[in-house]
């Protein structure tokens, strides 16, 4: 179906047309509605004794928001329980950007008394307002207030930030979480308890606390860019964005080694840990994909890959992995490859003319892609030098390579990866299987071993060897999901145009246009499209549908369905209590509803029926108004109502909110119709349109018009079913009728036995 403007209806054709040429039969009306007294719109329902009720404003909402859809949602019974618990919210200053639908953490609730006065009043420290139930129940919480609610003394829960005392809510000190008579028990995040009262933690410290022993106030958390050092945050070193106290035992000279380390670096592509172990150094050697430093460029007895670093000096800078198509040499520098090696992708030249193939397509090299035969799902191995393992490195798509064990794992599903691989949390080094056959192959090749030592590989000494130092992470993601800090998030939803990354989601900000416009209502990160002269709108459960309309099933009309909480602003608009949406009446001083009488002109005799198509179908315009304006018989007993039980008549009666539907079918004189079989007739619009309560059905004949019927006649779905000046003719005993119908008929006849 096209987008058509308002006023205007996609009936199939090339052009939108008006509501009187997609329905030429049809006469829409307007019904005033009679409702015992009720609130405008934006007001709420106060019952006081003796049934007497007056209204009081919703709580004014501020910057362009609609607060407090608490009080649209529940004007009747709002002023028992008067709480704000959520909003809609403008999400820039801009008309193009919608409203997003919010609910206020707990302590931002807030609620409302009325006064004695009448007069709606908040309480910025009651959590809410207690019934006589709650009052019933034991631990209740509970506290009588020096103020009244409703004329009647007020019981209410006192928020956690604040304490009782005096028939009162008390705010606790500043930054007090919750607190007992004016003495702090508990803190908000960033700060820490010390007598009784709160204090902000140092500027670098995200968590921190006060240690008794030592009468000092000592970070448990640092920011970004700081590393903790005995309860102190300290500054990181150049170019390094995460770093942190580094600890362990140096078995080789019996010492224990401890300093602030830099474990990532800015971008681990154009910068290197330096040999100090806290600054990152800027690569600076060319055609260098991955840097180093290390004091030894033959023995390699102290790196920058080394997981139990030691600071060293007279550093050394080297590559461990050039760009394609150069090689690394004894001087650790990237040289153009002369192809020495067939076949070999990276070359390690050592002495004049000696040479060793780090990578290749074969597996007679350290690294190589020739081992899916021995490892399972593998799509790059390496041979370990002194342990001669053959080791995983990097899997097939929905694998990733065990660092410890070196076989492939199937990525986690719920990770939603297409590609994914294991790391040290601490360091983010997924990239290291880039270097690993330089490791093994360069700087592992010259290690002696002894008895009393343990092989030195890439495993025991590049790496943790706790398994609870490793995490899982995606490199890409499966089909609507998009890569976000290494996990997989969902992509920006279906109809939204805009998208912000939060708290590792993708909150919509801009929707899709829809017929009536930008669509503005963003409900559970999804563009809500709203009913006709509807801004603003929220969904319904299914039990709120079913309890408007039982029969209304239609996905495709789901958004007509939905409940409206803010007009696109016409003077004109009254608001319908019962359906919740915003309707144009002809007169302010009355609700109203619209209501639809279509036409039908019946045909009993096929020839004449034929006759009169062909006579009307010279062009599709007319053909398509000859067909909504006429009925023939055997299609109305097979097929009811063939030509508007269609998207074109669906879409048109829930835009226009139409609630009662009447179909008028009107015989031609002299006219005798046979009702040869068992008949059904009935009705699914209230399937498809949700504002219908009302279907009604009338034939209207003339003194001449006789139905014969032989068999029985069974009538679905309607509200009503009357018959006027036609004489009814029952060939049988029986006349099966479901609904209640109204006979106004000439004559009546059972001719059974005749």
């Amino acid at each position: 179906m096209c987008l058509c403007e308002i006023n205007l209806f996609d009936i199939g054709v090339e052009e939108c047309q008006i509501f009187d040429e997609a329905v030429p039969s049809g006469l829409l009306i307007q019904e005033n509605l009679m409702y015992e007294e009720f609130c405008k719109f934006g007001q709420f329902k106060v019952l006081i004794e003796n049934n007497r009720f007056f209204c009081l404003d919703c709580p004014k909402s501020v910057n362009n928001n609609l607060n407090c859809l608490d009080c649209y949602f529940n004007p009747e019974t709002w002023y028992k329980q008067p709480k704000c618990t959520s909003d809609f919210v403008k999400v820039k200053n801009d008309e193009n950007y919608g409203y997003l639908m919010q609910i206020r953490d707990e302590i931002e609730f807030e609620t409302f008394l009325i006064s004695e006065l009448f007069q709606l009043m908040s309480t910025p420290y009651y959590q809410q307002i207690c019934s006589d139930n709650q009052l019933n129940q034991d631990g209740n919480n509970c506290k009588l207030m020096n103020q009244k609610h409703l004329e009647k003394q007020l019981y209410a829960v006192c928020k956690d930030y604040t304490y009782y005392d005096q028939n009162q809510c008390i705010q606790c000190p500043l930054f007090c979480s919750k607190c007992n008579n004016n003495q702090c028990l508990n803190c908000v995040d960033h700060t820490y308890l010390y007598n009784g009262l709160c204090y902000e933690c140092p500027k670098q410290c995200k968590e921190c606390q006060y240690n008794i022993q030592s009468n000092m106030v000592e970070c448990n958390q640092c920011y970004e860019y700081f590393g903790l050092v005995q309860g102190k945050c300290i500054e990181c070193g150049l170019n390094c964005v995460f770093c942190m106290f580094w600890s362990f035992f140096d078995s080789y000279y019996g010492i224990w080694i401890e300093f602030l380390r830099c474990l990532q670096c800015i971008d681990n592509s154009k910068y290197h840990i330096s040999s100090n172990g806290l600054d990152c150094k800027e690569n600076q050697l060319q055609n260098c994909l991955h840097t180093y430093q290390t004091n030894d460029l033959y023995y390699y007895s102290s790196s920058t890959y080394d997981y139990r670093l030691r600071k060293f000096q007279n550093a050394i800078n080297g590559c461990a992995r050039c760009e394609d198509h150069f090689d690394v040499d004894q001087s650790g520098n990237c040289v153009p490859s002369e192809n020495l090696i067939e076949s070999c992708l990276f070359v390690y030249r050592y002495g004049n003319e000696e040479t060793y193939c780090l990578i290749s397509d074969y597996s007679w090299s350290q690294q190589n892609n020739k081992c899916f035969e021995i490892i399972s799902n593998c799509q790059e191995c390496i041979l370990e030098q002194w342990t001669e393992k053959l080791l995983c490195i990097l899997c097939q798509p929905g694998y990733y390579a065990h660092r410890l064990f070196g076989y492939c794992i199937q990525c986690p599903q719920e990770l939603n990866c297409r590609v994914c691989s294991q790391q040290q949390t601490l360091f983010q080094d997924g990239w290291v299987y880039k270097i690993r056959s330089f490791y093994e192959g360069v700087m592992n090749a010259v290690y002696v071993e002894t008895e009393n030592t343990i092989p030195k590989t890439f495993r025991t000494a590049g790496q943790s060897q706790n398994i609870a130092d490793y995490e899982v992470i995606c490199n890409i993601c499966q089909d609507g999901f998009q890569l976000h800090n290494n996990i997989c998030i969902l992509n920006c939803p279906n109809g939204c145009l805009e998208c912000k990354i939060q708290n590792n989601q993708n909150i919509c900000l801009k929707c899709q246009n829809d017929e009536y416009g930008r669509i503005q209502s963003l409900v559970d990160n999804k563009c809500l499209s709203c009913p006709s002269n509807c801004k603003l709108c929220t969904p319904r459960t299914f039990d709120q549908i079913k309890h408007l309309n039982p029969y209304f099933n239609d996905n495709k009309y789901q958004n007509f369905a939905n409940r409206c909480v803010n007009s696109t602003g016409l003077s004109t608009f009254s608001y319908d209590p019962d359906f919740n949406f915003f309707i144009n009446c002809e007169s302010q001083q009355h609700l109203c509803q619209n209501v639809l009488t279509v036409s039908l002109l019946l045909y009993c005799d096929q020839e004449q029926y034929n006759q009169n198509l062909i006579s009307q179908s010279d062009t599709q315009l007319k053909k398509l108004r000859f067909l909504k304006t006429t009925l023939f018989l055997d299609d109305l007993l097979n097929n009811s109502f063939q030509y508007f039980e269609n998207d074109w008549f669906y879409s048109l009666l829930n835009r226009k909110q139409i609630r009662k539907l009447t179909i008028k079918i009107l015989t031609q004189e002299s006219q005798d119709c046979y009702f040869k079989n068992k008949v059904q007739i009935a009705q699914l619009f209230r399937s498809h349109v949700f504002s219908l309560n009302s279907v009604n059905l009338e034939f209207v004949g003339t003194q001449n018009n006789k139905f014969y019927i032989f068999d029985s006649v069974e009538f679905h779905n309607f509200t009503s079913i009357s018959f006027e000046a036609i004489n009814l003719d029952f060939k049988t005993s029986s006349f099966i009728d479901q609904q209640t119908v109204k006979y106004s008929i000439q004559e009546f006849k059972n001719s059974v036995g005749e």
